[in-house]
């Protein structure tokens, strides 16, 4: 039997907009392409992103088949999982050109503020990949609009020692599939969780995200960064919903 060409596809998440948000990110969007997104100017974004002993979010442990579900024993029929399940949240910083050193919280209580983004961050680890990468000052920093990344404290320092960003009145709101990193985070996920592996400590994760950062890390930015302008452009041309602009 011939095949006739059909293949399966996973659906990806994408943001469910508004009529006004639509024109709020149009607005923003071609705003950041046409003050900051000038050529040749390399784009540096940073985000942080949970990761836990194991990979929850692998759909292949998310079902199970039985011929009859009454036989079926219960360690297959249900998931376990902890109320508060063991994780730590992972802050790093990337371009085309590599990704910095990992910040890693670890704390059972893991968020992101003002403090934690300047202190252990911004100051010793986004100046060193700037110094390293883009030491000719022809970059543009594009962080998201968590309020941590926009807090008062953080802007100043920011301008007070000349790091080029993006104004928070120019930044879209929840434009992931503008944002290369958020492809970045799916691979890295895969590399660190491959063949199912799973930590027994939170010490293993750490040492386990460490070495694939390490050694994939750069890799995987080259990988993921492609029309990062092209596609701003296309959002704030024709809005965040053409097949273009999804294509991350």
């Amino acid at each position: 039997m011939k095949s006739v060409g059909i293949v399966y596809r996973k659906r990806r998440k994408r943001p469910q907009y508004s009529d006004e948000d639509i024109i709020k990110i149009r607005q923003k969007a071609l705003r950041l392409y046409r003050r900051h997104l000038v050529s040749g100017c390399a784009v540096v974004m940073d985000d942080e992103k949970y990761f836990g002993l194991k990979n929850d979010e692998d759909s292949a442990n998310s079902g199970f088949y039985t011929d009859d579900i009454k036989k079926t024993p219960p360690s297959i029929k249900y998931k376990t999982q902890k109320k508060y399940p063991t994780k730590v949240l992972l802050w790093i910083t990337i371009s085309e050109r590599g990704c910095s050193r990992p910040f890693i919280i670890r704390r059972k209580s893991v968020s992101m503020n003002a403090d934690h983004y300047l202190n252990e961050c911004i100051k010793p680890i986004l100046t060193e990949f700037l110094r390293k990468y883009h030491s000719d000052g022809n970059y543009i920093f594009w962080p998201d609009l968590a309020s941590a990344h926009y807090a008062k404290k953080v802007i100043n320092w920011m301008n007070e020692n000349g790091i080029n960003f993006v104004p928070k009145e120019d930044n879209p709101p929840n434009v992931p599939q503008a944002r290369p990193i958020e492809t970045f985070w799916s691979h890295l996920s895969q590399k660190i969780y491959e063949g199912g592996w799973e930590a027994k400590s939170i010490n293993q994760l750490i040492r386990r995200i460490h070495f694939i950062v390490r050694r994939d890390g750069h890799e995987l930015c080259k990988r993921t960064f492609n029309d990062v302008k092209s596609i701003v452009r296309e959002i704030g041309r024709k809005g965040p919903l053409t097949e273009k602009a999804n294509k991350y």
